[in-house]
C-alpha cells in the first residue's frame, strides 16, 4: 500500500498542472490523482488553490489518511521568478523549485546472470 505521497507541479502560461503519486515498498508507485488549476500563476489565487491540493488529507481503502510529504515545482519556462517566490513562501510546506528534465535512468537487473 501507499506509505507516502508526493506532488509535481508543472507551470504553464495560464493554469498549474499537477499530480499527487504514492509510493510503496520495492518501488512500487499509483498515480493518486492529477489536476489543472486554471489561472494565471503570477497571481497568488493561484498559487493557494494548488495549497488546498497539497495541505488536504488523502483517504485511502484502509482509512489509513496521508497528508503529501513534499511538493515539487518545475521552475523552468517563462515563470521562474514567480515560482521561486512562491516556493519560498511554502517552504514550511516543504514545497521546493525544482528544474525539470527528461533523463534516462539505466538500472541493472536484480538477476545475476545465470540465475533466473
Amino acid at each position: 500500500g501507499v506509505l507516502c505521497l508526493t506532488c509535481g507541479v508543472d507551470t504553464q502560461g495560464n493554469r498549474l498542472e499537477y499530480e499527487v503519486v504514492g509510493y510503496g515498498f520495492h518501488e512500487e508507485n499509483w498515480g493518486i490523482e492529477k489536476g489543472i488549476i486554471m489561472g494565471d500563476p503570477a497571481e497568488n489565487d493561484t498559487w493557494e488553490r494548488l495549497d488546498g491540493v497539497i495541505d488536504r488529507s488523502y483517504s485511502f481503502a484502509d482509512s489509513k489518511k496521508l497528508k503529501i510529504s513534499v511538493t515539487f515545482v518545475d521552475s523552468g519556462g517563462n515563470r521562474t521568478q514567480e515560482v521561486y517566490e512562491q516556493c519560498n513562501k511554502r517552504l514550511h510546506k516543504r514545497v521546493f523549485a525544482i528544474k525539470g528534465k527528461i533523463c534516462i535512468i539505466s538500472q541493472k537487473s536484480k538477476y545475476s546472470k545465470g540465475k533466473r
